[in-house]
């Protein structure tokens, strides 16, 4: 018996490269639009507009991309406080990286994407901790680093110190 080595092409194989091309480039268009309303509304936060932790008092929402931008900012901004602002890199970065293709030189595929996940995860944990431990909340209702940072920090803290803690949190955000 002899082994098959040709697979069937995928649906995406099968398409015309310039239909493909114009998806890529319409995915990025989606993400970057979507990137922009993320940080348009994280930008226009007002701890009075109603959103996911505070109903809000009747009347005009500030919040320039409305009710559903200001619930959205609020729930970020609630879970990670300042390092939410990473959001709309993300979602960008997201469709860039749709829009270019998984290019055969990275190498890898599944485990660079893996690798690359958790490089983000270390930096947004280490990002709110570091926040909470040393930056005032200002605006927002929890910590600056948000719950993430507030958990994360206070534990660090806790068991390492202000000083240790913070070298500890530096290491994993480099």
């Amino acid at each position: 018996m002899q082994a098959v080595t040709d697979s069937a092409p995928s649906f995406f194989e099968r398409l015309p490269e310039v239909l493909i091309r114009t998806l890529r480039e319409g995915l990025l268009w989606v993400f970057g639009a979507a990137a922009l309303l993320l940080l348009l509304s994280l930008l226009t936060f007002d701890p009075a507009d109603p959103g996911f932790a505070y109903t809000g008092e009747p009347g005009q929402v500030t919040n320039l991309i409305g009710p559903l931008g200001a619930w959205v900012a609020d729930v970020l901004l609630l879970l990670f406080g300042g390092p939410a602002y990473l959001w709309p890199a993300v979602v960008f970065g997201l469709g860039w990286w749709l829009f270019r293709g998984q290019p055969e030189v990275d190498g890898g595929g599944r485990a660079s994407l893996l690798l690359r996940s958790a490089g983000f995860i270390a930096t947004l944990v280490s990002s709110c901790a570091l926040a909470t431990l040393h930056f005032a909340p200002g605006l927002l209702r929890n910590t600056a680093g948000g719950i993430l940072g507030s958990v994360v920090g206070t534990a660090t803290e806790q068991a390492m110190g202000l000083l240790g803690g913070t070298l500890a949190l530096l290491a994993l955000w480099f």
